[in-house]
């Protein structure tokens, strides 16, 4: 499903059902958001440990950040932090857990891994809201996330109020899971750490 030209975020709460419905620009993959997320049945990892699978969106994710390793029980070392250039040469060079097709996400699937500790969560633009604990993002299933921006592959052609901004070229959409921040105007040759992701197969 390709959804029409939206800034489109979902906030994904425990436990808790939510309906978010925009417009935006660009393609997007089929991330259903109207559901109940309970992290104990919605992410499956890998025999090995390395691949995080969410049977929601049917996505797959490195269960580290780029510049970790899986040691059997925990992820180790440094998140890297790079460019924007050098992520995405990363992923189109990375053979990862026996895959090749590693990619940077969209803006709405990386938001789809925010976790919000609020007990009556709302959504504002993407972001939490109310009490937000860190990390924003299920430790036990990402362990060791760094606490600052991420990477997406979304230009920064349109807010995420649905304002264009063709100026924006040098620009791109950033999520930080320390306390669930979601940036709409990123610039490209600041760091930033790196999660990829890929289409499971089921």
């Amino acid at each position: 499903m390709q959804l029409s030209k939206a800034v489109m975020l979902a906030t994904v709460v425990a436990s808790v059902s939510i309906t978010v419905s925009c417009s935006s620009p660009g393609n997007y993959a089929d991330v259903p958001y109207n559901y109940i997320v309970d992290p104990e049945s919605r992410y499956q990892i890998s025999q090995d440990g390395m691949i995080v699978t969410d049977k929601h969106t049917k996505l797959q994710w490195m269960r580290c950040s780029a510049g970790q390793y899986w040691n059997g029980s925990e992820c180790r070392g440094r998140p890297s932090r790079m460019e924007w250039a050098e992520a995405k040469k990363y992923a189109e060079s990375l053979n990862y857990a026996g895959h090749d097709d590693w990619r940077l996400p969209t803006n709405v699937e990386l938001t789809s891994l925010l976790y919000c500790s609020a007990e009556h969560p709302n959504l504002v633009n993407g972001s939490c809201v109310e009490r937000v604990y860190y990390p924003s993002i299920v430790p036990s299933v990402f362990p060791a996330t760094y606490d600052n921006k991420y990477w997406t592959s979304t230009d920064a052609d349109y807010d995420r109020y649905g304002s264009s901004m063709q100026d924006n070229y040098n620009k791109v959409w950033a999520v930080s899971f320390g306390y669930a921040t979601v940036y709409d105007d990123y610039g490209k040759g600041n760091l930033a750490a790196v999660r990829l992701v890929r289409k499971s197969l089921w």
